[in-house]
């Protein structure tokens, strides 16, 4: 059986920390998946058929503010941490069909946190996996530290952020990467140093969903000129 934090705490922390992540399986509340789906279909980005991601969607509506202090997914974040937590930033992604994914990557390259106090929660609002623009990840590469990268031009696609073809970490070796298949309300947490990227959408179906980032509260962080990260009050 899978372990789970909710179930085994030390040994779901085990994993994250060889492994590099963690899949909780149906930790959000497929009422609360939809609820987000209702909000995000009201917004421009999905008004104008463009289905851009919504950067900073905490800041956009408070039902994204809601799912980053969403006391579940909180209380793992602060045992993956060590401590008490902030929120940082995120995106909602609609990736419709035909969407392309994200080149391979580790978050902590654009962050520039603490990479053992800073970590990433993808939650999928709709089932996803690898035919329609699921995680690709590079199991225990969280322990290689900073890794080199190429850059590209930026993605042009109007539904995809335009940082997602910018670069590509170089991996050493020819590691295969792992494409869980993720029910709807499941939250998949990993390090900021795991290589990881997605598949594009190749279904003919939407592939929703909700990216939060936390650090531990008070840890560095580069704010960044296009997402003015600042540190978000979880309680």
């Amino acid at each position: 059986m899978p372990v789970s934090f909710r179930a085994d705490p030390d040994a779901a922390l085990a994993e994250y920390l060889e492994c590099g992540f963690h899949i909780e399986r149906d930790l959000v509340p497929i009422e609360m998946c939809d609820r987000l789906l209702r909000t995000a279909s009201q917004l421009p980005s999905a008004r104008d058929g463009t289905f851009r991601p919504i950067p900073m969607p905490h800041r956009v509506a408070p039902d994204f503010l809601d799912m980053m202090r969403y006391r579940p997914i909180v209380e793992i974040v602060e045992l993956i941490v060590g401590g008490r937590a902030s929120g940082l930033g995120g995106d909602f992604s609609y990736m419709r069909p035909g969407t392309p994914g994200w080149f391979v990557h580790q978050d902590n390259f654009y962050v520039q946190s603490l990479p053992d106090k800073f970590v990433s929660v993808w939650t999928a609002l709709c089932d996803a996996g690898p035919e329609n623009g699921g995680l690709m990840l590079y199991p225990r590469t969280h322990h290689l530290g900073d890794l080199p990268v190429n850059r590209f031009d930026q993605c042009t696609d109007p539904g995809q952020s335009p940082s997602a073809e910018a670069i590509r970490v170089l991996l050493p070796g020819d590691p295969a990467p792992f494409s869980p298949q993720l029910r709807k309300g499941t939250s998949l947490f990993f390090h900021s140093q795991l290589v990881h990227g997605s598949h594009p959408n190749r279904s003919d179906c939407f592939r929703y969903s909700y990216l939060a980032t936390y650090i531990h509260s008070g840890s560095p962080f580069r704010p960044g000129t296009m997402q003015q990260r600042s540190e978000v009050d979880l309680y």
